[in-house]
């Protein structure tokens, strides 16, 4: 694998005398704080290291996610801030103050999923520090924050000028009850348990995407990253370990002077990460002949990403507690622990490892995780984002994603992409959106973020224009064919079939369909020719070479007729068909399918099952169905979502398929969902999550 360069850089840092704390909870804490090195004027100097993850991490048919580098633009650092928090523990830690790191990055060579590192000895100020001292970074904060020269601490003393408030800068963030936080709030003194809360919104949050068609100039700020929260054990039955959120400052690593801590390992490490994801869609179709109508062959035109978020936390949230709205454990100290229980002989990979949530790979390559005795630690592959557990009814669904409208042509759609952070992308180029993750029991297609794939088709090597199909046959259709087939369905229907047969002329030629009925079409409910459905809007009997009876009956309601006709019309205004790809995050390598079980709900059970599951009441659930098939869908960031499409197998849909938000917990199963596209998603790093579909 290619590695790009590391970096590591130094500045001057001032750090105060620390008081020891140590703590039992299970997110981490110091269990003893040494005394720092301090010289005469009260001044210490520390090395910190910022490492990115590779760029995105990429999953693909196996257990491990496949690291990849990706763009140089998407490792760019424009600006840096560093946070440090006091405290007896990471959720009770107080930021007390923030420092800009920004500047040049020299070259260095770090391998192991770590693409950039940084050491900085910053100037901090030792006035107010007692316990133990927690790090966080944000790089390339796009103008969410600012910093300010702090005045004092609250308590007279005043602080170094090099030491700074961070203050909101822009409006659209919340805090962790859903208040709006004012531009211009300093979040000096605020506890990392609220810290962690805080919500980008869609007003700011559409910082994170400015132009957002994967060119470099579209992302001359660079991408928001903040710290990875990591683990110091793999996931397991009996998960003991520790989830580290904000990086621990080792004091016995602050010395007097800035050789010294020039050629020291670094007080503290900080692995950070994007707040993206990233899609790409390739086009990897070999046999490009559409499955179920041989003369065709498929050309894929673009994508366009779709359903995605539009609020997130700042911070990867792993989860506290259990969510009032779901009737699931949302927290890593329960994900840690599911096991798989796949007994589908041919994923040996799955066998070998069936925890998901955490990295069995170290991300640190075995080495001491500075300043908490830990030895090697593991990224964290889930999260709880904003809309995690809330409800997809049609009030709440416009609010929580950017999503097609059902009254939206493909036109009017593509020209909203502007103002709503929607993409459209040829195959092989990138696509940027938030995280969206839910529980099972959310895992419906009304809250998944998907792919929709742009197609046109071929026959006998050119394109096919205008067409229309009928469902009960594979054949494609010209206007004046297709009026022909719908004569001959509405002639065949029992209403109409009975009237010729009862009003017919003693003597009169036979009736047709084509020749003796007069038929008039709508395109999705209207006069107006578009694409999408075409029913009958009226039909009309003519002699034509036929006699009928002086007294013939009144003609059968075309509202009857259509009760008849069994078929289902489509019409493709360009050639253009549209094909729906749900993202899946853990998909088939990690959350498969046991032999025996059926994407189809049925009258006892639904798709995943976690209602009415062995032998459960109406409505109960079943926790099993979070152990085997959490986040088998879904989109996490810093994660490379890479769509290869590798075939077809049906024609698509003449319009943009569309979800109906419905109440909460309504909508499809992501698995009942049809698909005529045969694709394979693989995550990278990013971590890559790659899977192949084949569209239908």
């Amino acid at each position: 694998m290619k590695v790009l360069n590391n970096f590591k850089w130094m500045a001057a840092a001032m750090l105060v005398a620390m008081t020891a704390a140590c703590s039992d909870s299970d997110i981490a804490t110091q269990d003893s704080v040494p005394t720092p090195g301090f010289n005469e004027k009260g001044e210490g100097f520390m090395a910190v290291s910022i490492s990115l993850p590779s760029i995105d991490g990429t999953r693909a048919a196996s257990t491990e996610p496949e690291y990849v580098d990706g763009e140089l633009y998407e490792y760019e650092v424009k600006n840096a801030t560093l946070l440090l928090f006091n405290g007896a523990d990471e959720a009770s830690a107080k930021l007390h103050s923030a420092y800009d790191i920004s500047g040049t990055f020299p070259a260095a060579n770090v391998n192991n999923q770590i693409t950039t590192q940084r050491s900085i000895v910053q100037l901090a100020n030792k006035n107010g520090l007692t316990g133990n001292i927690y790090a966080y970074v944000i790089l390339n904060n796009q103008g969410l924050f600012t910093l300010e020269a702090q005045a004092n601490n609250g308590s007279g003393t005043v602080y170094d000028s090099k030491a700074a408030d961070l203050k909101v800068a822009v409006d659209g963030i919340t805090d962790g009850s859903g208040s709006a936080v004012a531009n211009g709030t300093s979040l000096t003194g605020k506890t990392f348990a609220d810290f962690e809360k805080l919500m980008l919104t869609a007003q700011s949050s559409a910082k994170l995407l400015t132009g957002n068609t994967g060119a470099t100039a579209d992302y001359k700020n660079g991408f928001m990253m903040t710290n990875a929260p990591v683990a110091s054990a793999t996931a397991g039955s009996s998960f003991g370990g520790k989830i580290y959120r904000l990086a621990v400052v080792d004091p016995a690593l602050i010395f007097p002077t800035q050789e010294q801590a020039q050629s020291s390992k670094p007080a503290a490490t900080i692995y950070v990460e994007r707040l993206v994801a990233k899609v790409q869609v390739n086009d990897k179709v070999t046999d490009a002949t559409v499955t179920n109508n041989k003369t065709l062959t498929v050309k894929i035109d673009g994508f366009m990403v779709d359903q995605t978020a539009k609020s997130m936390y700042l911070s990867h949230n792993v989860g506290e507690g259990t969510a009032a709205a779901t009737a699931f454990p949302t927290n890593i100290f329960n994900w840690a622990a599911y096991k798989s229980n796949s007994n589908n002989s041919n994923l040996e990979a799955l066998t070998a490892n069936p925890y998901r949530f955490i990295e069995k790979t170290a991300i640190n390559n075995g080495q001491t995780f500075n300043g908490t005795g830990e030895d090697p630690v593991y990224r964290i592959h889930w999260a709880i984002d904003p809309t995690y557990a809330k409800g997809t009814n049609d009030g709440e669904h416009s609010t929580l994603f950017n999503t097609v409208d059902a009254a939206q042509t493909i036109d009017t759609y593509l020209n909203a992409f502007a103002d709503k952070n929607y993409v459209q992308a040829q195959p092989g180029k990138v696509v940027y959106a938030l995280e969206n993750t839910f529980g099972v029991d959310r895992m419906k297609d009304n809250q998944t973020t998907r792919v929709i794939i742009k197609a046109h088709y071929q026959k006998d090597g050119e394109d096919v224009k205008d067409f229309y199909t009928d469902s009960q046959t594979d054949a494609i259709f010209t206007e004046a064919d297709f009026m022909k087939q719908v004569k001959s369905v509405v002639f065949k229907t029992p209403a109409v079939k009975n009237w010729f047969k009862a009003n017919l002329a003693e003597g009169s030629a036979a009736a047709e369909g084509d020749k003796n009925l007069e038929v008039t079409l709508n395109y999705n409910g209207t006069s107006d020719k578009a694409a999408g459905i075409v029913t009958v809007a009226s039909v009309t009997p003519k002699e034509d070479g036929a006699t009928f009876k002086a007294d013939k009956a009144d003609f059968p309601a075309v509202a009857e007729i259509n009760k008849q006709i069994l078929n289902v019309f489509k019409y493709y205004l360009g050639g253009y068909a549209y094909y729906t790809v749900m993202i899946k995050h853990f998909g088939d390598a990690q959350t498969p399918w046991n032999n025996g079980e059926t994407f189809t709900p049925n009258a006892t059970r639904i798709s995943y099952p976690y209602q009415n599951a062995g032998g459960k009441a109406n409505g109960a659930f079943d926790t099993t169905a979070e152990q085997n098939y959490l986040g088998r869908y879904g989109m996490l960031r810093n994660t490379w979502y890479n769509v290869d499409v590798t075939g077809v197998s049906a024609i698509g849909q003449p319009t943009i398929p569309t979800v109906t938000p419905g109440t909460s917990g309504d909508g499809k199963d992501d698995d009942s969902v049809e698909m005529y596209i045969h694709t394979r998603i693989r995550i990278l790093p990013w971590a890559k999550r790659s899977q192949s579909e084949v569209l239908h």
